[in-house]
């Protein structure tokens, strides 16, 4: 019989992190949040898509971009 492979908790293209996934504290709202958009970053530039932008124009209008990983 085949043993399964366990897989830890992790995020994205985030090996080398400070974080420990597998701790429930990790996954709260303040570590979440600072580690959640660096992994959607490599999760994107990984299927060679851009990251969506917004910015404000000189009339405080948002405007759409496209930027990639690299230029952010």
């Amino acid at each position: 019989m085949a043993k399964s492979a366990i897989f830890k908790p992790s995020l994205f293209g985030l090996k080398h992190s400070n974080r420990d996934f597998t701790q429930k504290e990790t996954w709260g709202k303040n570590q979440f949040n600072s580690s959640f958009p660096a992994s959607l970053c490599a999760y994107l530039d990984g299927k060679g898509l851009k990251n969506v932008y917004l910015k404000l124009d000189e009339n405080l209008k948002i405007q759409l971009a496209e930027l990639s990983t690299q230029e952010l």
